[in-house]
Parts: C-alpha cells; sequence; structure tokens
C-alpha cells in the first residue's frame, strides 16, 4: 500500500505497482465469496450494494492501470497478469453472479415487483414531482453503480457537498429505450413497435420526451444530450 500511495517514482514502474495493487484487490473481494448462491432477490442486490460492486470497481482501475502501462516502455510484462484479471472477472464473477442471480429471479417467477426495493419507473413520482425546488436530473447511459459510488466518494470530499447514494431496480428488459422511459413521468408504458409509449406519445427522441414532461409540468424542459470528454 505504501508504494500504491507514492506517486514519487519512475512512471512505468508506478503504473505497474497501481495494476497490481487493483487487481489484487479485485482477487480480495472476489475470493470472500465461494459460491454466488443466495436465498432470495433482495439478497443479490444488498450484497451487491454492500460489498460484491467493488468487484466491478477494481477491475475496471486495474485496466485502467494497464491502458497506462500500455504507453510506458515496456520493460515489465503484464501480458499474462492481465489475462488472468480478464479470464476471473469473466469466468469467476460475471458468469456464477449472473447465473446464480437468473436462476433466484426464475425460481420467483421474475416478480420484480415482490423485491423490497425502490423500482426505476417510480423515479418520477418519488424523486421529482414531490420536489418544491428547482431540480435538474441528469441521466448519463450505462453510467455502473459502481461508478456511480466512487463520483459519490469524490464528492464527499468537499465539505459543502450533501450526497446520498440510493440505488432503484430497472425493468426487464433493461435496455437503455426502456430505462430512459422509466424516468419519465408515467402511469403505463406500453410497447410500441420497437419503442415504447407514454399516453399514446412515444418515447423516443427529444421532442416526444418534453412532451410526455410537460403533459405532468408545463415548466419542465428537456436539454439536448452532449458528451462529455476527457
Amino acid at each position: 500500500k505504501a508504494w500504491f500511495e507514492n506517486e514519487g517514482r519512475d512512471v512505468e514502474l508506478q503504473t505497474v505497482i497501481q495494476f497490481l495493487w487493483y487487481a489484487s484487490s479485485m482477487f480480495e473481494v472476489r475470493n470472500l465469496y465461494t459460491n454466488f448462491t443466495f436465498d432470495n432477490p433482495a439478497e443479490y442486490i444488498n450484497r451487491y450494494e454492500r460489498e460484491l460492486y467493488q468487484v466491478d470497481l477494481y477491475y475496471r482501475k486495474a485496466n485502467d492501470a494497464f491502458g497506462a502501462w500500455q504507453k510506458q516502455t515496456g520493460r515489465i510484462n503484464l501480458d499474462q497478469h492481465i489475462r488472468s484479471l480478464h479470464e476471473t472477472y469473466e469466468k469467476e464473477f460475471i458468469t456464477p453472479f449472473n447465473n446464480g442471480w437468473m436462476t433466484c429471479l426464475k425460481a420467483f417467477g421474475f416478480n420484480l415487483n415482490q423485491i423490497p426495493v425502490a423500482k426505476q419507473h417510480n423515479f418520477y413520482r418519488e424523486k421529482v414531482a414531490m420536489k418544491q425546488q428547482k431540480t435538474a436530473v441528469i441521466i448519463s447511459d450505462a453510467f455502473r453503480y459502481e461508478a456511480a459510488r466512487e463520483l459519490v466518494d469524490q464528492l464527499v470530499r468537499d465539505s459543502k457537498n450533501v450526497t446520498k447514494k440510493e440505488l432503484m431496480l430497472t425493468s426487464i428488459p433493461s435496455v437503455t429505450a426502456l430505462g430512459m422511459a422509466n424516468l419519465l413521468p408515467n402511469k403505463e408504458l406500453k410497447i410500441l413497435g420497437n419503442s415504447f409509449s407514454i399516453d399514446g406519445i412515444s418515447t423516443e427522441g427529444t421532442i416526444n420526451r418534453t412532451k410526455i414532461l410537460q403533459a405532468a409540468n408545463p415548466k419542465m424542459t428537456l436539454w439536448k444530450r452532449f458528451d462529455i470528454k476527457e
């Protein structure tokens, strides 16, 4: 850990140490579990929220460190280690965890409403409609839970910030089009061809989503998407 925190050394050696630190951290969390068979869907969510999200976090950071290492002179070879990282992540975490989750959901009849966590389709009603002050909702596609946890950790470093992290369970199928529709004011979502509709209005496109928002509150507006670049 002392090596990891010391940034005053050779750049390549520092990236190697960072890779090894994050990779070993991922292995450490993964190896706390002999299997991923839990009693009910809520337990899967609780385990991930409490601890297992770190497997994704450290895996991403190890990959970032490996990418930084590839830009160096290559005096130290990490090829075998990155293969081991990918193999462990895929075969010993992603696949067994997902298989266990799907088996458990099937045993419970895929009844997501019975899982005692907040649902994404209630987002507007529970998180926006009751607000008395002006509220901005920032939507970032594929912004994973572990990345959100890291963002919160960054924000709380400033004592002026007040942050609170909460999760919501998406709907099936967990595709972007349905996820975005879930965030809009709705009493009932319907399938419309290859997309979805709310009160007969397609949820595709900025114009349509603005209509749906303003039907619930004329003061609301929708900004066009923008891309954040490093």
